[in-house]
């Protein structure tokens, strides 16, 4: 089967320790693959965006056929079925409550779905219904409002029938699920919630719909039907099953954004099939695909190796004829630890050795005074900590400067 390279099949491994090079060859054989750790920059995939759920991750490789290869045949997606990625958070819930009689207030439930472990659970107020008010005890309530697992509805006078307002379900110690964007929580996933008020009537609530969707995105949506029995049928901006150009959906509500970004929002229906005229609506608005300048920041490749072995610190002391270096490291992973003194990307004094989780490692380095004599040239000096993890990968190296 294919082979990883090692540090030990390269030579040379990306020019390391050689700030001075001017070349670097770069390459890879048939039947083999090189193995990328997650402090890289760019080695993840950003889910910010990204409704809380289970997930599975896949890839593929030169999806365009850019790389001119022997078969272009076996290049399809490949789904890590085995190790499920779940996001954390809340995803709200559908609620119909039972009906209330004309003028009278009624308790609507706000439930969601758990994902992970999250935060406790709060809810916001996206919507307000048009019938009637929402309230918090005495308080009422507007859009953007946080409340606890139920809210009250009161009518207003003289009407009944059918009304609804839409809430999402947020985790107050997560700013995620962002929108396209990265607005906190401004992502977050809305559910309908129905009133009837006076004799019950059929209705249909819709949940799962994020208020912005990236154009190809997908997200599945869902239907609770009340008051009738039957399923539902599926439009976007009133044509079944929708198309290229609003984007399509499934029979099963899965919802799949346009390439190209429409000029107003998508207007996603679930009608009953046993009532017509019965149904449920949300609107999803399509973005751009977010430039790679609006993804976060890489964080340093030097600070996300600091996770793994710490930056070296060190003192001197003087001798005759060099300058001793007492150098000390941190490992948080276990390996084989390298402590280093370069200059100009040659190594001047090293020692080595193995080390488990936590341990601290120490070595004395002596410089001849030829380059450590002065403070001068201690300050052309590179102190390096060097981890090759016990688990395989890259060796991580971080830096400190010389004194």
């Amino acid at each position: 089967g294919p082979e990883f390279y090692t540090d030990a099949q390269v030579s040379g491994f990306c020019a390391q320790n050689v700030p001075n090079a001017t070349q670097l060859n770069e390459g890879i054989s048939k039947g083999w693959r090189d193995e990328y750790l997650s402090y890289l920059a760019y080695q993840w995939v950003d889910a910010s965006d990204v409704a809380p759920g289970v997930y599975y991750v896949g890839g593929t490789v030169d999806p365009t056929n850019f790389v001119i290869e022997k078969s272009e045949a076996n290049n399809g997606w490949v789904i890590n079925t085995a190790s499920p990625a779940i996001i954390p958070g809340y995803v709200a819930q559908a609620s119909n409550p039972a009906p209330v009689a004309e003028g009278q207030p009624v308790t609507v439930p706000l439930t969601s779905a758990k994902y992970g472990t999250p935060g406790p659970v709060q809810y916001r107020v996206e919507s307000l219904p048009a019938k009637g008010q929402l309230r918090n005890g005495a308080t009422p309530l507007a859009v953007g409002a946080i409340v606890g697992p139920s809210v009250t509805y009161v009518p207003n006078a003289g009407n009944g029938g059918l009304d609804s307002f839409q809430y999402s379900a947020i985790d107050p110690n997560s700013i995620y699920p962002t929108d396209a964007n990265y607005v906190p929580r401004a992502g977050a996933v809305r559910a309908t919630a129905t009133v009837t008020v006076g004799a019950a009537q059929a209705s249909v609530g819709i949940s799962g719909a994020p208020a912005t969707l990236v154009a190809g995105g997908a997200v599945n949506l869902s239907a609770a039907v009340a008051g009738v029995g039957g399923g539902v049928t599926w439009t976007v901006n009133g044509v079944a099953g929708g198309n290229a150009s609003v984007g399509t959906i499934s029979g099963t509500g899965t919802y799949t954004a346009p390439t190209a970004v429409p000029a107003a929002p998508v207007v996603i229906r679930a009608t009953s099939q046993v009532r017509p005229a019965v149904f449920g609506e949300v609107s999803i608005t399509i973005l751009k695909p977010s430039e790679i300048t609006k993804f976060p920041a890489p964080t340093s490749p030097q600070s996300e190796i600091g996770k793994y072995v710490k930056k070296p610190t060190f003192f001197v002391r003087k001798s005759r004829s060099s300058r001793v270096f007492y150098v000390t490291t941190k490992v948080t992973v276990p390996g084989k630890v390298s402590l280093q003194i370069l200059r100009k990307g040659k190594r001047l004094a090293s020692c080595s050795t193995t080390a488990p989780a936590g341990r601290v490692v120490s070595c004395k380095l002596r410089v001849s005074n030829q380059f450590a004599g002065t403070a001068a040239k201690r300050k052309k000096l590179v102190i390096a900590a060097s981890l090759k993890p016990k688990a395989g990968g890259k060796v991580l190296t971080i830096r400190s400067a010389g004194r």
